[in-house]
Protein backbone atom coordinates (compact mmCIF):
# COMPACT_ATOMS: atom_id res chain seq x y z
CA UNK A 1 0.00 0.00 0.00
CA UNK A 2 1.40 3.37 -0.97
CA UNK A 3 0.48 6.89 -0.12
CA UNK A 4 -0.86 7.53 -3.61
CA UNK A 5 -3.00 4.44 -4.04
CA UNK A 6 -6.14 6.26 -2.98
CA UNK A 7 -5.70 8.68 -5.88
CA UNK A 8 -5.74 6.12 -8.70
CA UNK A 9 -6.85 2.59 -9.42
CA UNK A 10 -3.84 2.05 -11.70
CA UNK A 11 -2.20 -0.66 -9.48
CA UNK A 12 -5.40 -2.68 -9.84
CA UNK A 13 -5.63 -2.08 -13.57
CA UNK A 14 -1.96 -2.78 -14.18
CA UNK A 15 -1.96 -6.09 -12.36
CA UNK A 16 -5.46 -7.58 -12.51
CA UNK A 17 -6.96 -6.29 -15.74
CA UNK A 18 -3.77 -6.81 -17.71
CA UNK A 19 -3.24 -10.33 -16.37
CA UNK A 20 -4.68 -13.04 -18.60
CA UNK A 21 -5.41 -15.47 -15.76
CA UNK A 22 -7.22 -12.96 -13.53
CA UNK A 23 -8.92 -10.71 -16.07
CA UNK A 24 -11.79 -13.16 -16.57
CA UNK A 25 -12.39 -13.25 -12.80
CA UNK A 26 -13.31 -9.55 -12.62
CA UNK A 27 -16.26 -7.77 -14.13
CA UNK A 28 -17.18 -4.18 -14.87
CA UNK A 29 -20.19 -3.30 -12.74
CA UNK A 30 -21.70 -1.30 -15.61
CA UNK A 31 -21.46 -4.14 -18.13
CA UNK A 32 -23.27 -6.88 -16.20
CA UNK A 33 -27.06 -7.19 -16.60
CA UNK A 34 -28.76 -6.59 -13.28
CA UNK A 35 -30.80 -9.81 -13.53
CA UNK A 36 -27.84 -12.15 -14.18
CA UNK A 37 -25.06 -13.27 -11.80
CA UNK A 38 -21.66 -11.87 -12.85
CA UNK A 39 -20.08 -15.31 -13.36
CA UNK A 40 -22.76 -16.13 -15.92
CA UNK A 41 -22.44 -12.79 -17.73
CA UNK A 42 -18.66 -13.16 -17.92
CA UNK A 43 -18.72 -16.79 -19.08
CA UNK A 44 -21.38 -16.16 -21.75
CA UNK A 45 -20.71 -12.95 -23.63
CA UNK A 46 -23.49 -11.41 -25.70
CA UNK A 47 -27.04 -10.18 -25.55
CA UNK A 48 -28.53 -13.67 -25.14
CA UNK A 49 -27.33 -14.16 -21.57
CA UNK A 50 -30.48 -12.64 -20.03
CA UNK A 51 -32.67 -14.93 -22.13
CA UNK A 52 -30.61 -17.99 -21.19
CA UNK A 53 -30.99 -17.08 -17.52
CA UNK A 54 -34.73 -16.56 -17.97
CA UNK A 55 -35.14 -19.98 -19.59
CA UNK A 56 -33.27 -21.52 -16.67
CA UNK A 57 -35.85 -20.24 -14.20
CA UNK A 58 -39.18 -19.89 -16.04
CA UNK A 59 -41.12 -23.15 -15.78
CA UNK A 60 -43.95 -22.12 -18.09
CA UNK A 61 -41.82 -21.00 -21.02
CA UNK A 62 -39.74 -24.18 -20.77
CA UNK A 63 -42.87 -26.33 -20.90
CA UNK A 64 -43.81 -24.62 -24.15
CA UNK A 65 -40.29 -25.01 -25.53
CA UNK A 66 -40.30 -28.74 -24.74
CA UNK A 67 -43.59 -29.10 -26.63
CA UNK A 68 -41.90 -27.82 -29.79
CA UNK A 69 -39.83 -30.75 -31.16
CA UNK A 70 -37.62 -28.63 -33.42
CA UNK A 71 -36.85 -25.96 -30.81
CA UNK A 72 -33.28 -26.16 -29.52
CA UNK A 73 -33.66 -25.32 -25.85
CA UNK A 74 -30.71 -23.66 -24.11
CA UNK A 75 -30.56 -22.31 -20.59
CA UNK A 76 -28.24 -21.36 -17.73
CA UNK A 77 -29.13 -22.10 -14.11
CA UNK A 78 -27.77 -23.40 -10.81
CA UNK A 79 -28.69 -26.78 -9.39
CA UNK A 80 -31.49 -26.33 -6.86
CA UNK A 81 -31.27 -29.85 -5.43
CA UNK A 82 -29.77 -33.22 -6.21
CA UNK A 83 -29.81 -36.84 -5.09
CA UNK A 84 -27.34 -39.68 -5.50
CA UNK A 85 -29.09 -42.69 -7.00
CA UNK A 86 -28.41 -46.32 -6.09
CA UNK A 87 -26.81 -46.85 -9.51
CA UNK A 88 -24.10 -44.29 -8.65
CA UNK A 89 -25.41 -41.54 -10.89
CA UNK A 90 -26.40 -38.10 -9.66
CA UNK A 91 -29.84 -36.70 -10.47
CA UNK A 92 -29.80 -32.89 -10.55
CA UNK A 93 -32.80 -30.54 -10.62
CA UNK A 94 -32.90 -27.01 -12.02
CA UNK A 95 -35.29 -24.11 -11.19
CA UNK A 96 -37.19 -24.63 -14.47
CA UNK A 97 -37.99 -28.24 -13.37
CA UNK A 98 -35.64 -29.81 -15.93
CA UNK A 99 -33.71 -32.71 -14.41
CA UNK A 100 -30.57 -34.45 -15.66
CA UNK A 101 -28.94 -37.71 -14.66
CA UNK A 102 -25.15 -37.31 -14.62
CA UNK A 103 -22.54 -40.04 -14.02
CA UNK A 104 -20.79 -39.04 -10.82
CA UNK A 105 -17.32 -39.37 -12.40
CA UNK A 106 -18.24 -36.49 -14.72
CA UNK A 107 -18.57 -34.22 -11.69
CA UNK A 108 -15.17 -34.77 -10.11
CA UNK A 109 -12.60 -37.19 -8.72
CA UNK A 110 -13.18 -36.41 -5.03
CA UNK A 111 -16.29 -35.73 -2.91
CA UNK A 112 -15.14 -32.11 -2.52
CA UNK A 113 -14.89 -31.62 -6.29
CA UNK A 114 -18.33 -33.16 -6.82
CA UNK A 115 -19.94 -30.88 -4.22
CA UNK A 116 -18.16 -27.84 -5.67
CA UNK A 117 -19.43 -28.61 -9.16
CA UNK A 118 -22.95 -29.26 -7.91
CA UNK A 119 -22.93 -25.70 -6.55
CA UNK A 120 -21.86 -24.18 -9.86
CA UNK A 121 -23.84 -22.73 -12.79
CA UNK A 122 -24.72 -25.04 -15.68
CA UNK A 123 -25.09 -24.20 -19.36
CA UNK A 124 -27.53 -26.81 -20.68
CA UNK A 125 -28.45 -27.54 -24.30
CA UNK A 126 -31.21 -29.80 -25.62
CA UNK A 127 -31.08 -31.02 -29.18
CA UNK A 128 -33.29 -33.79 -30.54
CA UNK A 129 -34.26 -35.01 -27.08
CA UNK A 130 -30.67 -35.32 -25.88
CA UNK A 131 -29.12 -33.04 -23.28
CA UNK A 132 -25.55 -31.82 -22.96
CA UNK A 133 -24.14 -29.50 -20.31
CA UNK A 134 -21.11 -27.41 -19.43
CA UNK A 135 -20.12 -26.29 -15.94
CA UNK A 136 -19.44 -22.57 -16.30
CA UNK A 137 -17.37 -21.94 -13.19
CA UNK A 138 -16.56 -23.86 -10.01
CA UNK A 139 -18.25 -22.53 -6.90
CA UNK A 140 -14.84 -21.86 -5.36
CA UNK A 141 -11.97 -20.85 -7.64
CA UNK A 142 -8.88 -22.04 -5.77
CA UNK A 143 -6.56 -21.95 -8.78
CA UNK A 144 -7.05 -18.24 -9.48
CA UNK A 145 -6.99 -17.44 -5.74
CA UNK A 146 -3.60 -19.13 -5.30
CA UNK A 147 -2.24 -17.28 -8.32
CA UNK A 148 -3.52 -13.95 -6.99
CA UNK A 149 -2.22 -14.39 -3.44
CA UNK A 150 1.14 -15.60 -4.69
CA UNK A 151 1.60 -12.22 -6.37
CA UNK A 152 -0.10 -9.58 -4.20
CA UNK A 153 -0.68 -9.22 -0.42
CA UNK A 154 -3.75 -10.48 1.42
CA UNK A 155 -5.34 -7.11 2.20
CA UNK A 156 -4.80 -5.94 -1.38
CA UNK A 157 -6.31 -9.14 -2.79
CA UNK A 158 -9.46 -8.88 -0.69
CA UNK A 159 -9.92 -5.17 -1.38
CA UNK A 160 -9.66 -5.87 -5.10
CA UNK A 161 -12.09 -8.78 -4.79
CA UNK A 162 -14.72 -6.54 -3.24
CA UNK A 163 -14.12 -3.67 -5.64
CA UNK A 164 -12.47 -1.08 -3.38
CA UNK A 165 -9.06 0.55 -3.51
CA UNK A 166 -6.16 -0.23 -1.21
CA UNK A 167 -5.74 3.14 0.42
CA UNK A 168 -4.83 3.31 4.11
CA UNK A 169 -8.37 4.48 4.91
CA UNK A 170 -9.89 1.47 3.15
CA UNK A 171 -7.49 -0.96 4.86
CA UNK A 172 -8.30 0.47 8.31
CA UNK A 173 -12.05 0.41 7.66
CA UNK A 174 -12.35 -2.94 5.87
CA UNK A 175 -9.97 -5.09 7.90
CA UNK A 176 -12.44 -5.41 10.82
CA UNK A 177 -15.12 -6.43 8.32
CA UNK A 178 -12.89 -8.99 6.61
CA UNK A 179 -11.88 -10.75 9.85
CA UNK A 180 -15.45 -12.03 10.28
CA UNK A 181 -14.87 -14.34 7.30
CA UNK A 182 -12.32 -16.38 9.28
CA UNK A 183 -12.52 -19.01 12.02
CA UNK A 184 -9.87 -19.79 14.61
CA UNK A 185 -8.90 -23.48 14.47
CA UNK A 186 -8.84 -24.11 18.24
CA UNK A 187 -10.22 -21.22 20.33
CA UNK A 188 -13.91 -21.17 21.30
CA UNK A 189 -15.83 -19.32 20.01
CA UNK A 190 -13.91 -19.62 16.72
CA UNK A 191 -15.88 -16.82 15.06
CA UNK A 192 -15.30 -13.07 15.17
CA UNK A 193 -17.82 -10.44 16.26
CA UNK A 194 -17.24 -6.85 15.17
CA UNK A 195 -18.88 -3.53 16.01
CA UNK A 196 -18.20 -0.54 13.77
CA UNK A 197 -19.24 3.07 14.34
CA UNK A 198 -18.62 5.13 11.21
CA UNK A 199 -19.89 8.15 9.35
CA UNK A 200 -22.63 7.65 6.73
CA UNK A 201 -21.73 6.34 3.25
CA UNK A 202 -18.82 4.22 4.50
CA UNK A 203 -19.73 1.14 2.46
CA UNK A 204 -21.70 -0.78 5.10
CA UNK A 205 -24.57 -1.83 2.83
CA UNK A 206 -22.20 -2.07 -0.16
CA UNK A 207 -20.21 -4.84 1.54
CA UNK A 208 -23.29 -6.32 3.18
CA UNK A 209 -24.87 -7.08 -0.18
CA UNK A 210 -21.62 -8.68 -1.36
CA UNK A 211 -21.55 -10.91 1.74
CA UNK A 212 -25.16 -11.92 1.09
CA UNK A 213 -24.43 -12.90 -2.52
CA UNK A 214 -21.09 -14.59 -1.92
CA UNK A 215 -21.17 -16.11 1.56
CA UNK A 216 -24.88 -16.54 2.32
CA UNK A 217 -25.03 -13.89 5.04
CA UNK A 218 -28.12 -12.07 6.26
CA UNK A 219 -28.34 -8.26 6.27
CA UNK A 220 -30.78 -6.94 8.89
CA UNK A 221 -31.64 -3.26 9.24
CA UNK A 222 -34.04 -3.50 12.20
CA UNK A 223 -33.99 -5.33 15.52
CA UNK A 224 -34.83 -8.97 14.67
CA UNK A 225 -37.60 -10.82 16.43
CA UNK A 226 -36.73 -14.05 18.24
CA UNK A 227 -38.69 -15.90 15.54
CA UNK A 228 -36.53 -14.48 12.77
CA UNK A 229 -33.36 -14.99 14.75
CA UNK A 230 -33.79 -18.54 16.09
CA UNK A 231 -37.02 -20.38 15.28
CA UNK A 232 -40.50 -19.47 14.05
CA UNK A 233 -42.84 -21.88 15.81
CA UNK A 234 -45.89 -20.73 13.84
CA UNK A 235 -44.25 -21.59 10.50
CA UNK A 236 -41.99 -24.35 11.85
CA UNK A 237 -38.94 -22.75 10.20
CA UNK A 238 -35.40 -22.14 11.41
CA UNK A 239 -34.14 -18.61 11.96
CA UNK A 240 -31.11 -16.92 10.45
CA UNK A 241 -28.62 -18.27 13.00
CA UNK A 242 -29.22 -21.73 11.50
CA UNK A 243 -29.85 -20.89 7.84
CA UNK A 244 -27.17 -18.21 7.24
CA UNK A 245 -23.39 -18.23 7.53
CA UNK A 246 -23.17 -14.79 9.13
CA UNK A 247 -25.31 -11.83 10.17
CA UNK A 248 -24.93 -8.08 9.67
CA UNK A 249 -27.03 -5.91 11.98
CA UNK A 250 -27.17 -2.38 10.58
CA UNK A 251 -28.43 0.75 12.35
CA UNK A 252 -28.31 -0.90 15.78
CA UNK A 253 -28.62 2.52 17.43
CA UNK A 254 -32.34 2.27 16.58
CA UNK A 255 -32.78 -0.77 18.79
CA UNK A 256 -33.50 1.55 21.71
CA UNK A 257 -36.81 2.51 20.11
CA UNK A 258 -37.96 -1.00 19.16
CA UNK A 259 -40.51 -3.28 20.80
CA UNK A 260 -39.36 -3.75 24.40
CA UNK A 261 -40.59 -7.31 24.83
CA UNK A 262 -38.92 -8.43 21.62
CA UNK A 263 -35.75 -6.58 22.58
CA UNK A 264 -35.45 -8.35 25.94
CA UNK A 265 -35.86 -11.74 24.28
CA UNK A 266 -33.53 -10.94 21.37
CA UNK A 267 -30.85 -9.45 23.61
CA UNK A 268 -30.96 -12.48 25.91
CA UNK A 269 -30.59 -14.78 22.91
CA UNK A 270 -27.58 -12.80 21.66
CA UNK A 271 -25.88 -12.76 25.07
CA UNK A 272 -25.87 -16.56 25.15
CA UNK A 273 -25.45 -17.28 21.45
CA UNK A 274 -22.43 -15.03 20.89
CA UNK A 275 -20.58 -16.62 23.80
CA UNK A 276 -21.27 -20.34 23.53
CA UNK A 277 -23.13 -20.87 20.25
CA UNK A 278 -26.36 -21.96 21.92
CA UNK A 279 -29.32 -20.19 20.35
CA UNK A 280 -32.61 -20.81 22.13
CA UNK A 281 -35.99 -19.24 22.63
CA UNK A 282 -39.04 -20.02 24.69
CA UNK A 283 -42.46 -19.90 23.04
CA UNK A 284 -45.92 -20.47 24.45
CA UNK A 285 -45.76 -23.97 22.96
CA UNK A 286 -42.30 -25.16 23.92
CA UNK A 287 -38.72 -24.23 24.69
CA UNK A 288 -36.69 -24.54 21.53
CA UNK A 289 -32.95 -25.01 21.29
CA UNK A 290 -30.89 -26.45 18.48
CA UNK A 291 -27.34 -27.70 18.06
CA UNK A 292 -24.42 -25.43 18.91
CA UNK A 293 -23.56 -23.13 16.02
CA UNK A 294 -21.13 -20.23 16.00
CA UNK A 295 -22.19 -17.47 13.60
CA UNK A 296 -20.01 -14.42 12.85
CA UNK A 297 -21.68 -11.07 13.47
CA UNK A 298 -21.08 -7.49 12.36
CA UNK A 299 -22.94 -4.62 14.00
CA UNK A 300 -23.03 -1.19 12.37
CA UNK A 301 -24.08 2.22 13.51
CA UNK A 302 -23.20 5.81 12.69
CA UNK A 303 -20.78 7.78 14.82
CA UNK A 304 -22.72 10.09 17.13
CA UNK A 305 -22.79 13.74 16.23
CA UNK A 306 -21.20 14.87 19.47
CA UNK A 307 -17.74 15.35 20.87
CA UNK A 308 -15.94 12.00 20.74
CA UNK A 309 -12.37 12.88 21.67
CA UNK A 310 -10.93 10.77 24.51
CA UNK A 311 -13.89 8.38 24.36
CA UNK A 312 -12.95 4.72 23.91
CA UNK A 313 -14.80 2.72 21.28
CA UNK A 314 -15.84 0.08 23.81
CA UNK A 315 -17.04 2.73 26.26
CA UNK A 316 -19.15 4.21 23.48
CA UNK A 317 -20.60 0.79 22.62
CA UNK A 318 -21.40 0.07 26.28
CA UNK A 319 -23.21 3.40 26.50
CA UNK A 320 -25.28 2.44 23.46
CA UNK A 321 -26.17 -0.98 24.92
CA UNK A 322 -27.34 0.81 28.05
CA UNK A 323 -29.56 3.03 25.91
CA UNK A 324 -31.09 -0.10 24.38
CA UNK A 325 -32.04 -1.22 27.86
CA UNK A 326 -29.56 -4.09 27.82
CA UNK A 327 -28.17 -5.61 30.99
CA UNK A 328 -24.60 -6.86 31.54
CA UNK A 329 -23.49 -4.32 28.95
CA UNK A 330 -19.80 -4.78 29.75
CA UNK A 331 -20.02 -8.56 29.28
CA UNK A 332 -21.96 -8.13 26.03
CA UNK A 333 -19.36 -5.75 24.58
CA UNK A 334 -16.52 -8.01 25.73
CA UNK A 335 -17.79 -10.71 23.40
CA UNK A 336 -16.73 -8.57 20.42
CA UNK A 337 -13.28 -9.07 18.94
CA UNK A 338 -13.10 -5.55 17.49
CA UNK A 339 -15.01 -2.44 18.48
CA UNK A 340 -14.06 0.37 16.15
CA UNK A 341 -14.97 4.03 16.10
CA UNK A 342 -13.90 5.30 12.68
CA UNK A 343 -13.96 9.09 12.90
CA UNK A 344 -12.25 10.02 9.62
CA UNK A 345 -14.28 11.18 6.65
CA UNK A 346 -14.73 8.30 4.22
CA UNK A 347 -17.13 8.17 1.27
CA UNK A 348 -17.17 4.72 -0.30
CA UNK A 349 -18.14 6.25 -3.63
CA UNK A 350 -14.65 7.79 -3.76
CA UNK A 351 -12.96 4.43 -3.23
CA UNK A 352 -14.83 1.96 -5.45
CA UNK A 353 -12.92 0.68 -8.47
CA UNK A 354 -15.79 -0.02 -10.85
CA UNK A 355 -14.73 -3.69 -10.96
CA UNK A 356 -15.39 -6.59 -8.61
CA UNK A 357 -14.28 -10.20 -8.48
CA UNK A 358 -16.77 -12.93 -9.23
CA UNK A 359 -17.98 -14.67 -6.04
CA UNK A 360 -16.08 -17.87 -6.89
CA UNK A 361 -12.76 -16.00 -6.66
CA UNK A 362 -13.77 -14.31 -3.41
CA UNK A 363 -14.53 -17.71 -1.90
CA UNK A 364 -11.26 -19.09 -3.19
CA UNK A 365 -9.23 -16.23 -1.70
CA UNK A 366 -10.87 -16.75 1.70
CA UNK A 367 -10.20 -20.50 1.54
CA UNK A 368 -6.50 -19.93 0.85
CA UNK A 369 -6.19 -17.21 3.49
CA UNK A 370 -8.00 -19.39 6.05
CA UNK A 371 -5.32 -22.04 5.57
CA UNK A 372 -2.57 -19.43 6.02
CA UNK A 373 -4.34 -18.13 9.12
CA UNK A 374 -4.44 -21.63 10.61
CA UNK A 375 -0.68 -21.93 10.02
CA UNK A 376 0.02 -18.62 11.76
CA UNK A 377 -2.18 -19.59 14.70
CA UNK A 378 0.35 -22.31 15.56
CA UNK A 379 3.21 -19.84 15.86
CA UNK A 380 4.29 -18.24 19.14
CA UNK A 381 2.25 -15.15 19.98
CA UNK A 382 3.60 -12.35 22.21
CA UNK A 383 1.72 -11.98 25.52
CA UNK A 384 -0.81 -9.20 26.06
CA UNK A 385 -1.81 -7.05 29.00
CA UNK A 386 -5.46 -7.85 28.30
CA UNK A 387 -7.23 -10.46 30.43
CA UNK A 388 -10.54 -12.32 30.28
CA UNK A 389 -12.41 -12.33 26.97
CA UNK A 390 -10.25 -9.59 25.49
CA UNK A 391 -7.18 -11.77 25.99
CA UNK A 392 -8.96 -14.57 24.15
CA UNK A 393 -9.86 -12.26 21.28
CA UNK A 394 -6.30 -10.94 21.16
CA UNK A 395 -4.96 -14.44 20.52
CA UNK A 396 -7.54 -14.97 17.78
CA UNK A 397 -6.87 -11.62 16.10
CA UNK A 398 -3.06 -11.41 16.28
CA UNK A 399 -2.38 -13.96 13.47
CA UNK A 400 -4.81 -12.10 11.17
CA UNK A 401 -3.02 -8.80 11.80
CA UNK A 402 0.23 -10.52 10.84
CA UNK A 403 -1.38 -12.07 7.79
CA UNK A 404 -3.02 -8.91 6.47
CA UNK A 405 -0.42 -6.30 7.35
CA UNK A 406 2.86 -8.30 7.42
CA UNK A 407 3.92 -6.83 10.75
CA UNK A 408 6.95 -7.74 12.82
CA UNK A 409 5.81 -9.63 15.97
CA UNK A 410 6.29 -6.77 18.45
CA UNK A 411 4.51 -4.32 16.15
CA UNK A 412 1.73 -6.81 15.39
CA UNK A 413 1.11 -7.02 19.14
CA UNK A 414 0.59 -3.26 19.44
CA UNK A 415 -1.56 -3.06 16.32
CA UNK A 416 -3.73 -5.99 17.45
CA UNK A 417 -4.38 -4.37 20.83
CA UNK A 418 -5.19 -1.12 19.01
CA UNK A 419 -7.85 -2.89 16.91
CA UNK A 420 -9.55 -4.50 19.92
CA UNK A 421 -10.53 -1.06 21.24
CA UNK A 422 -10.04 0.94 18.08
CA UNK A 423 -10.13 4.70 17.76
CA UNK A 424 -7.18 4.84 15.34
CA UNK A 425 -7.23 7.62 12.78
CA UNK A 426 -6.01 6.92 9.26
CA UNK A 427 -2.80 8.89 9.90
CA UNK A 428 -2.07 6.94 13.11
CA UNK A 429 -2.71 3.64 11.38
CA UNK A 430 -0.47 4.54 8.44
CA UNK A 431 2.39 5.45 10.77
CA UNK A 432 2.02 2.17 12.70
CA UNK A 433 1.80 0.14 9.49
CA UNK A 434 5.02 1.42 7.95
CA UNK A 435 6.92 1.31 11.23
CA UNK A 436 6.22 -2.43 11.68
CA UNK A 437 6.06 -3.58 8.04
CA UNK A 438 8.16 -6.68 7.33
CA UNK A 439 8.69 -7.24 3.59
CA UNK A 440 10.49 -10.55 4.13
CA UNK A 441 7.54 -11.91 6.08
CA UNK A 442 5.14 -10.87 3.32
CA UNK A 443 7.26 -12.68 0.73
CA UNK A 444 7.39 -15.78 2.94
CA UNK A 445 3.58 -15.85 3.00
CA UNK A 446 3.53 -15.81 -0.79
CA UNK A 447 5.93 -18.75 -0.85
CA UNK A 448 3.62 -20.64 1.53
CA UNK A 449 0.74 -20.03 -0.88
CA UNK A 450 2.76 -21.35 -3.83
CA UNK A 451 3.67 -24.54 -1.94
CA UNK A 452 0.07 -25.39 -0.92
CA UNK A 453 -1.56 -28.51 -2.29
CA UNK A 454 -5.29 -28.69 -2.86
Amino acid sequence: MSENENESSSPFEEFVLSDEQLRECFFDLKSVPSDVPPEVAIAIRGDSVSQLWKYGHDKDIVKIALAMPKYKLRFVAPVTRFRVRVDGNVEVFFPNEIRLVIPIQHLGDTPEQVISNLRAYYYVKRNGGRYSFKILKPATDIKSAVYMLANIPAITSLCYCFGVDTSMATALLYFPRFVTLFRHPSITPPTFYVMQMTRPNSGKSYLGIAYMITFNWEYITAMPTPARLVFDAARNTFGVVYTKNGIIFDEVDKWKSGDRQHFRQTYSILLTGLENGVWSRETSRFYYTERIRYVPVIMYTNVRQRKIEDVGARDEFEYMVGEWGGWNAHAFVDRFSIVQMFIDEYAVTDHVLGYQAVPSLRKGVIRVLQRLYAMLCREKIPPTSYDGRRKREYYKLYPLVRLFFSQKPEYAQVLTESFIDCTLTVDEFEEMFYEGYDKDFELSLREKVKSMRW
